[in-house]
């Protein structure tokens, strides 16, 4: 018995915390599933908080706070440093972290753009499952664009609402076509 309620058991063996009002605060299944909110816990901890949209709340006194998930074959993190979202194998570093800003990076925990990936092969793999092709479509206030690859040659193909397909270095080096077979020239 506590502040404010009392422990009871009932016919079913389902054991339970009440409030001073008699409603059900923590109940305890004879499956053993533990529910918080909820008569009828469907899994080992099931919580529910009716419409409040915050279910629960970790809270730690240092600069991170984390949930460990773990299987038989390992374990990863998720946590909270600041404002910032982080996933990590535990004790880690972060391998996937979204800034209080928006900003969102996979194998930095600093990214400086929207999406920053970054690692020793930093690359980003677009596979169609049911056309022969993949694209980016880039889309400003003055237009769309959409760059992309065809086929089992690698065809590359470019589409704006202005119609032209636009090469440039604005560094200000050389750009260099390769002419494989079946093309005859390049024109710049």
């Amino acid at each position: 018995t506590g502040s404010g309620g009392s422990l009871t058991q009932t016919t079913m063996k389902t054991q339970a915390i009440t409030h001073t009002n008699g409603t059900s605060a923590i109940n305890i299944a004879s499956s053993g599933h533990v529910g918080i909110g909820t008569d009828s816990p469907f899994y080992q901890l099931h919580v529910n908080s009716g419409a409040t949209n915050v279910v629960a709340d970790f809270e730690s006194t240092d600069g991170i706070a984390g949930i460990r998930l773990r299987d038989n074959s390992g374990n990863v993190e998720l946590s909270a440093s600041g404002n910032d979202f982080r996933v990590q194998p535990a004790g880690g570093t972060a391998k996937f972290v979204v800034k209080d800003g928006g900003h969102v990076g996979i194998g930095t925990v600093s990214p400086s753009a929207l999406l920053h990936l970054e690692g020793s092969t930093a690359r980003a793999i677009l596979k169609s499952t049911a056309a022969d092709e993949v694209s980016i479509n880039f889309n400003t206030p003055s237009g769309n664009t959409y760059l992309g690859l065809a086929g089992a040659n690698g065809e590359l193909f470019s589409g704006s609402s202005a119609g032209d397909f636009v090469v440039s270095n604005r560094t200000g080096g050389d750009i260099h076509l390769t002419a494989d077979s079946g093309f005859s020239e390049a024109h710049l």
